[in-house]
């Protein structure tokens, strides 16, 4: 998929209402995402978001409350910091990585950076669209 402003301006709206706006001009402030920061030029601009290999523990079990798949006596966290879930069927731990439309939404309510229209995080990161927040997630 060719990422055209455009396609851009749709990423961006995806995060409206988010504080992770980061304007590329003299003071480098993070804004809010909404219509008076999606003004031209949006090209200058760039999302701060979360990384989800770094969700926060609360977050991951929203994640999977939301699937269903889980309570807090099914999940736990494996040795090389994955979270491990177990299905309601079975006694065995599983790794699931497709994620809900609901989940997805939640995620990047939470400001985790997402793929978006089949492009990979690594793409937008490539292509100047989003940047990784080191900061601990609040």
């Amino acid at each position: 998929m060719k990422l055209t402003p455009e396609l851009k301006e749709r990423y961006f709206a995806a995060h409206w209402g988010q504080r992770v706006l980061i304007a590329l001009d003299e003071d480098n402030d993070i804004y809010v995402v909404n219509a008076s920061s999606m003004q031209p030029p949006i090209e200058d601009c760039y999302l701060e978001l979360f990384d989800l290999a770094d969700i926060a523990d609360e977050d991951a079990l929203e994640v999977w409350t939301i699937y269903g798949k889980c309570n807090l006596s099914s999940v736990k966290r494996s040795e090389n910091g994955w979270w491990l879930f177990r299905d309601k069927a079975s006694p065995e731990f599983v790794y699931d990585v497709d994620l809900t439309v609901k989940q997805g939404d939640f995620l990047r309510s939470r400001s985790y950076a997402l793929p978006f229209e089949g492009i990979p995080v690594s793409e937008l990161i490539k292509a100047g669209w989003l940047k990784i927040r080191k900061t601990p997630h609040q």
